[in-house]
């Protein structure tokens, strides 16, 4: 690496593009895009569904488990907004429950 690119980064912590446009900040790449997360409660479904709402997503959670899929919409809501997060308690394994239509985000987002 060129020393003067080494001292620019070590001096901003950022490295400057000369001629050159930097990619878009990760956030705006999913700014008001909907992801639907199934499994959203625990393990990489939460951990999907925070990384979504920290790239701009608005996530809606989905869950067998109610109470623990409302718990974690209040603190994903303290985060990011009430206007980013939907939990619907469903069963992935349903065909019915993922059909039914009136639950679904675009109701809810205008999608």
């Amino acid at each position: 690496m060129d020393s003067h690119v080494t001292a620019a980064i070590q001096s901003t912590g950022r490295v400057a593009f000369k001629g050159l446009r930097p990619p878009p900040p990760p956030h705006m790449a999913l700014q008001d895009q909907v992801a639907v997360v199934t499994g959203a409660v625990q393990g990489i479904g939460r951990a999907m569904a925070e990384i979504l709402l920290r790239n701009g997503a608005k996530v809606a959670l989905l869950d067998v488990n109610e109470a623990a899929g409302k718990s974690l919409k209040e603190v994903l809501d303290k985060q990011h907004g009430p206007e980013r997060t939907l939990f619907l308690s469903c069963d992935v394994e349903s065909e019915e429950q993922i059909r039914g239509p009136p639950r679904w985000p675009r109701a809810s987002w205008s999608c």
